[in-house]
């Protein structure tokens, strides 16, 4: 899994028996990450601070490559997304990229993409906020890319970033902008 907000999920993946591994924002880059070249089935990706700025900068996409370059042929990234809380308690989209952003962004990369939007579960913290009367019922988003069955090289899924439609162009979305960010207890 690769974000800050991960916390939750990581823990119950290992309940249910599965090796989980945590990669932070500074892991990305680091020598400990590539020695995982093509170790992984499935990388899960939330809040990853590499994407709090507009998903068509070639840095965003470059950052997607390295991730891509750690599965395995057949290997699946997703990014998972909810609503975001203000101080306040009420929800906000701040700097959520939604479907669309994520759909341009992982584009240029070859496999199979697809996106589903979902009822957040009942006992989570944003449908409760809801049904205290907190903003719209609150949705989760889950943007996938199932790479090819053939092993791609990271130059390769490099190259891809670098073709990629609308790299460079301002901002994917209003989200890309500075965000207010709140950290979890590890």
């Amino acid at each position: 899994m690769a974000g800050t907000g991960c916390d939750e999920l990581t823990d119950w993946l290992i309940t249910l028996g599965f090796e989980v591994e945590t990669l932070s924002d500074a892991a990305l880059g680091s020598a400990v990450f590539d020695s995982h070249q093509s170790a992984f089935d499935l990388i899960l990706v939330d809040e990853l601070g590499q994407y709090r700025g507009s998903l068509l900068e070639l840095s965003s996409r470059l950052v997607t490559a390295q991730l891509l370059s750690c599965l395995k042929p057949g290997g699946d990234f997703v990014v998972i997304r909810d609503a975001a809380f203000g101080s306040n308690g009420s929800p906000t989209r701040i700097a959520s990229h939604d479907a669309a952003c994520w759909t341009r962004h992982l584009a240029c990369f070859p496999g199979q993409l697809e996106t589903a939007e979902f009822p957040a579960p009942w006992f989570s913290r944003n449908t409760w906020l809801w049904l205290l009367g907190h903003g719209s019922a609150p949705a989760e988003l889950a943007v996938s890319l199932r790479t090819p069955a053939e092993r791609l090289s990271i130059a390769e899924w490099q190259e891809h970033a670098r073709r990629g439609l609308l790299t460079g162009a301002a901002s994917c979305c209003s989200a890309a902008m500075p965000v207010q960010h709140q950290h979890r207890a590890a």
